[in-house]
């Protein structure tokens, strides 16, 4: 082999790079998130009867629509192949309750 192969081999940087375990650009937990997701199945429920609504979210769903328009936007992602990004009804639902609670 060629030395300057080896000494590039001995390179803490490059051994390092050549054995870094390869990571999920999306963790398992976050694929099956449309079947057991707590957005996918509390939202539409909460849609249904909007005193809970109100309880959940502290606003009724004109307030919430309000809010959603003005952010939209801004927070909207494409899809790509690698993944399905999270659409922006569901980013607003998990910070309205992140900050509410």
């Amino acid at each position: 082999m060629d030395t300057t192969f080896l000494l590039l081999l001995e390179n803490p940087l490059i051994k390092r790079r050549l054995a870094k375990k390869r990571r999920f650009w999306t963790h398992n937990i976050n694929r099956s998130r449309e079947r057991f997701g707590e957005f996918f199945h509390l939202y539409k429920s909460l849609q249904e009867d909007s005193e809970r609504f109100y309880r959940y979210f502290r606003m009724n769903e004109s307030t919430f629509s309000y809010i959603l328009k003005k952010v939209e936007r801004r927070i909207q992602k494409q899809n790509t192949n690698f993944r399905k990004a999270i659409s922006p009804i569901e980013k607003l639902v998990i910070t309205l309750r992140y900050v509410l609670y």
